[in-house]
């Protein structure tokens, strides 16, 4: 498989994650910790902002993907933003910082763009929802992302995956 599909599934499972995590904490101004209940379910209709640098095939397959999600999953909606290249990503995240409620739910990122959402503790900590059997895979082993696309996308915290998230969405 090519790594732009392996890129692409890893972010369509991320969504499946951050689609229950945003249900989850019903306005918690806290990161997700693995002592917080996992819904297995989904009851209200979800909307899950993705912004992406993904033009051409890998956005293709990643629409592809969201619609297989989408279908699998009909209380979720997936709402792709593509914020063009990867420079000009960085700078919304960027700009979009100084306004949370702005955030996407989720986001294309390299962790050292994530820096000061991390110190302002606006990430949600990903692992109790990949180690969750009910909506994850119960362990990140299990989950057949590779390694070292997970280890890539630790910030400073061992062993937490986070991603970018508006806490007024928790």
């Amino acid at each position: 498989m090519k790594f732009s599909k392996k890129l692409a599934m890893a972010a369509v499972a991320a969504l499946a994650l951050v689609g229950t995590a945003a249900c989850s904490n019903g306005g918690s101004n806290s990161s997700s910790s693995s002592s917080e209940k996992i819904p297995s379910k989904i009851t209200k209709k979800t909307t899950v902002v993705f912004w992406n640098a993904m033009p051409g095939v890998q956005g293709s397959t990643l629409k592809q993907l969201t619609n297989e999600f989408e279908k699998k999953n009909p209380k979720i909606n997936v709402k792709l933003e593509n914020q063009g290249a990867y420079n000009d990503l960085q700078a919304k995240i960027n700009s979009t910082l100084q306004s949370p409620n702005n955030l996407p739910t989720i986001t294309q990122a390299y962790p050292g763009w994530l820096w000061n959402a991390a110190q302002n503790k606006m990430l949600v900590n990903m692992t109790p929802y990949i180690n969750d059997k009910n909506v994850g895979w119960g362990s990140a082993k299990a989950s057949g992302i590779r390694t070292e696309l997970l280890d890539g996308a630790k910030i400073k915290v061992p062993n937490m995956v986070f991603h970018l998230t508006s806490q007024s969405k928790l």
